[in-house]
Parts: structure tokens; sequence; C-alpha cells
């Protein structure tokens, strides 16, 4: 979730659906700003009706959904096969509301304005984003904070860091030949990319986070047939960007030693996640979230050294101009496992209200967020 700059004034804009869903969640009912105009929340049954393909569809259609509504009137979005619906008077003004114990059975002023709600959905998450990176990092570059919503772990707590994730693809082109009657004039491809392996097996640098290991590698065709190319894959984590930057920079440099002067070696680095690494704003927005939490009688733990792992809000921070916040989701367990994956349910009241009340505090400028 994102709120632009324009939020501290009046909540014109917000970035990422859940929000709306969030906004009412600090009072019991969102009536009229006066008693002479008598506005309701509207129950309204959906307009939506789901074709058949809509209905197979399992998951999202990616792309960027901008809509803008008038939050006076009920409203019905239609976003790829997914669907969203929005009563009228439903949007609490960010601006003039209030939380805590003293606004639970009071309601808020509803927004009038016209909102412009912007979702971004993605497939490509688990393996890296490839085709949504450019568009998060855009987004991100336009908002005052970016608040993302992975898990929030066992214990609930908010990281203000995750490692980087960067692959190496080391590529070795020898020359083929008959392994029984002529090996010597072959290029032996595999003896190549051994050697490649063995002189760059020992640059991490794990007081730093920093670390390289060579994971997958094949080669060869046949049996009797000396390789003609053997390929490698390894597998970087690093804390800071300027690491996987240094890092590339050795590997372009040990890959001109080689053995057999004859082969061909080509090597690519790639960040596939950038880390996410701490800021002084996220550390303020994260502490006013922990104290919105003791709120309610509740601990928050604040990470801001990563422990694994990679996050999409990397790439929003890479020219992000607040804070960026991850683990706002909901608690729970067994994170890619395929029998014991688990959300707890008790945590679902508790982190809607922590968002909706951070979202209010960021909006009416409560919390430095730069």
């Amino acid at each position: 979730m994102r709120m632009p700059t324009q939020a501290r004034k009046v909540f014109s804009h917000l970035t990422l659906v859940t929000a709306v869903v969030l906004l009412g969640a600090c009072s019991s009912e969102v009536t009229s700003p006066d008693a002479t105009t008598p506005l309701k929340a509207v129950e309204a049954t959906s307009m939506h009706v789901p074709t058949a393909s809509q209905k197979a569809l399992i998951g999202v259609v990616d792309g960027t959904y901008s809509v803008t509504f008038d939050p006076r009137y009920s409203q019905s979005f239609s976003l790829g096969p997914n669907h969203l619906d929005i009563p009228a008077y439903a949007v609490c003004n960010l601006a003039t509301s209030g939380y805590g114990e003293a606004y639970w059975n009071r309601s808020c002023t509803p927004h009038l304005l016209p909102i412009t709600l912007t979702v971004v959905i993605n497939g490509d998450e688990e393996i890296s984003s490839p085709g949504a990176r450019a568009t998060i990092t855009r987004l991100g570059a336009d908002q005052d904070v970016v608040l993302s919503f992975e898990g929030g772990g066992s214990d609930g707590g908010v990281r203000l860091a995750t490692s980087g994730i960067g692959s190496a693809y080391l590529t070795v082109v020898g020359r083929t030949s008959h392994a029984g009657s002529r090996p010597e004039g072959g290029v032996n491809a595999v003896y190549e990319l051994a050697h490649q392996m063995l002189q760059m097996k020992d640059l991490s640098q794990t007081d730093k986070g920093l670390k390289l290991n060579w994971t997958v590698a094949s080669g060869g065709t046949n049996r009797n047939v000396i390789p003609g190319q053997a390929t490698a894959q390894a597998d970087a984590r690093a804390l800071k960007v300027s690491d996987f930057d240094a890092l590339e920079k050795i590997l372009q440099e040990k890959v001109k030693n080689k053995l057999l002067p004859e082969s061909k070696v080509s090597l690519k680095f790639e960040v596939r996640r950038p880390p996410l690494e701490p800021t002084d704003a996220a550390r303020r927005v994260a502490n006013q979230g922990r104290a919105i939490y003791e709120e309610i009688g509740l601990s928050m733990k604040v990470a801001d050294v990563a422990t694994g792992g990679g996050t999409d809000a990397a790439f929003a921070a890479l020219q992000a101009r607040g804070a960026v916040i991850e683990g706002l989701g909901l608690s729970g367990f067994g994170a890619h496992s395929n029998d014991a994956e688990y959300v707890q349910i008790a945590t679902i009241v508790p982190r809607l209200y922590l968002a909706t009340c951070l979202i209010m505090d960021v909006s009416q400028g409560k919390v430095a967020t730069k």
C-alpha cells in the first residue's frame, strides 16, 4: 500500500486494492459529516456477473489497472477475472479521522472527492517479477511511503531489510572430438568449467552478508565425446546493492584466467532482486506502527537486519523517496510448504487495524516518511 504526497492534505490517490477495504477499519461505520446531509453507507448487490472463462481462471491477470471513482456512489470494478465492489460513502477521510479506544464507537467523516485507485497485479513474483520490476520501481518513486504486505511471520514483526538475490550464469564453449580416437583434437569444456568454479568458490564474505555458491552444473552430450559446451549457475546473496556490483566485477575479472586457452568463457550476472536496505525514515514509520500495536495490547518486533529471502518492495525502494516497510501481512508459518502453510486467523483484525491507522498517521503528517 503506497500513499502519495497529496494525501497529507486530502486523500485523493491510493495505490493497491487492499487500501479501500482497510479504510473503514478504525470506525464502526461511515456516516454523514453533519446532520443536514443524511449520508449512509449503501449495501448493494454486486453488478458483476463473471463469465464462464473468468470462473475457470485461477489466480489473476497481470497488468496495471487504474480507475477514478466518486466515493459518494456505489462502484463496481472488474480487474481481469477479479472484482471489486465499493459501497457509497464507505471510504473514510483520512485527513480528519482518528483512531484509538476513544474512536472505536464513533463514526468517521466520509471522503467525498474523487479517488484514483491504481492496482498492479503480477503473477511472476515467485520468479523475481521479471515482467513487473520496472512498473513497481516507477510507482514506488511516486509515493511518500511503501507498505508491503508479505506475511508477518510467526511473531507478527515487520522487516526493514531483506537480502538481495542474484544469479551468475557461467558458459564455456570448447571443441568436440572423439574421446577414444582423437581426444587431443578437442577442447574439454567440462575441464574449463571445473577450473572456473574452483577459482570462484571462495568469494563469499559472510561477515558482510555476501554469499556466492555454485549450485547447478552440466556439460557434455555423450560418454565418448570430448564435451564442447558446459554451463553452471550460482546463487548470490547480498545486503547492499553495491556489494552485488563489486561481486560482478570480481567474477568478470576471474573468468579471464583460463585453464584451456582455446576455450571461450562468458559470465552473465543478474540481480534478480535488489536488497532492501533499512533507512531512518523506515525506522520512524515502523516505530509508529509498533506504538499503534501497543495501544491494542500487542507487541511488534522491527527487524532491520536481513535474515534471508527477498521482496518486491526492494524494487520500489530503488527510487523511493520515503520509507519502505515489509511484513505487514498476516502472521503465519510454513511459507512455500505444500502441506503445512497457514495464517493465524486471530491476526486478521489487528493487522487491518495496524495498516489502516498507520496510513492515517502518514496522511496526517504525524510521522516523517523521508
